[in-house]
């Protein structure tokens, strides 16, 4: 097992979800520092989904892509008097290991997760047999896109989404420590969970600012959706963690600073990523 020497990892996620991830890091031998850039609030309203879920009798199966929508969606589910049984005839698709951990914990079979870990993908995994003429419920958060509606379409499935949960910007308390740590180098690695982990990060910063971290740190993307926003926004990828889950993240960080790398802490600035 290759183990990190004392690298100091800032964590983005959101609070209540960072444990396993800080956890991973210590027993590796690294030291997490939790600054989340985004929590999970309600929807604005209930309404919407309270009727989808009257209506789930009419659905052939649920699309779950973050366990943020698991949680979400069950616990109103739940509130409507529903147990997982009421939910076990339906075809259940996750994108993603973590969320179809959190699928299976709350006692559904997951019909179908796709070996990459993206909504596009989830729409090419799906056999022929589990969309022609079904309908989906996805339930989803606010700032989710109709990629994988559209892509379902194309299949002549129907995918209706529902909002169950917001993704907002906190205030951290610990802005002041962490930007003074990043500006002097003593953050080796940013981990970045989400495209909106990373946006609300950057929106902390000032631009020169922005100019002045990136050479002293590295930055590790979850996900190619995450590495992809990071890109658009015209900043290397360091660290890249294909699959979808902390596992599959802390291991990348910990090959990057493998011994032989070459590679310490980030008081040095940081060799450029290539691409």
């Amino acid at each position: 097992m290759i183990r990190l020497a004392g690298q100091t990892i800032l964590i983005t996620r959101a609070a209540d979800q960072a444990g396993e991830l800080a956890r991973r890091i210590e027993r590796r031998g690294g030291v997490p520092i939790l600054f989340p850039t985004i929590a999970i609030r309600p929807p604005d309203s209930w309404k919407e989904c309270d009727l989808e879920i009257d209506a789930l009798p009419s659905y052939d199966g649920i699309i779950f892509t973050s366990a943020n929508g698991v949680k979400c969606f069950f616990g109103r589910c739940v509130h409507h008097g529903l147990t997982a049984d009421d939910l076990r005839s339906k075809l259940i698709c996750a994108v993603g290991e973590q969320t179809s951990r959190s699928t299976k914990r709350i006692g559904l079979t997951v019909t179908a997760v796709p070996e990459k870990y993206s909504a596009l993908d989830l729409a090419r995994a799906v056999g022929d047999e589990f969309l022609k003429g079904k309908r989906y419920l996805h339930p989803r958060g606010n700032l989710g896109d109709d990629t994988l509606a559209e892509n379902f379409r194309r299949r002549r499935a129907h995918v209706h989404p529902v909002i169950v949960y917001r993704t907002v910007r906190p205030d951290p308390e610990s802005f002041d420590r962490v930007r003074t740590m990043l500006l002097r180098g003593e953050i080796d690695v940013v981990t970045f969970t989400s495209p909106s982990t990373f946006g609300n990060f950057a929106s902390f910063f000032s631009a020169d600012e922005i100019e002045q971290i990136r050479p002293l740190t590295r930055i590790a993307a979850l996900g190619p959706v995450t590495a992809d926003a990071i890109k658009q926004s015209r900043m290397a990828v360091d660290i890249f963690a294909e699959q979808a889950s902390v596992e599959s993240l802390v291991e990348s960080i910990c090959r990057y600073f493998a011994p032989g790398s070459g590679r310490t802490g980030s008081t040095q600035p940081r060799k450029p990523a290539d691409g």
